[in-house]
């Protein structure tokens, strides 16, 4: 069986020795809104997604396109603002 793909905030995040701490630090976000994001539980406007894209090197389309992306999708999701969507 092949391994899953490794979300690429998580490869981000590895290949800088980054712990998630300091990368959600460096887009003002909270450590658990990141850890949120990688595990595909949260999403984020675009105002911090760009920055997420312009911290990373990550192409903002492939963060918000990626599983679930960085975007609401499907079941209730928290948002960087702590609020929850609906489903969609």
């Amino acid at each position: 069986m092949e391994a899953a793909l490794k979300h690429p905030l998580v490869a981000f995040r590895e290949a800088n020795g980054l712990s998630q701490a300091d990368a959600a630090a460096r887009v003002g976000i909270t450590q658990a809104m990141w850890s949120r994001l990688e595990t595909r539980t949260a999403y984020v406007g675009p105002s911090v997604a760009k920055r997420i894209a312009d911290l990373t090197g990550i192409a903002l389309e492939s963060l918000l396109n990626f599983g679930d992306g960085l975007r609401a999708r499907g079941k209730a999701r928290h948002h960087a603002s702590g609020e929850r969507t609906a489903e969609a």
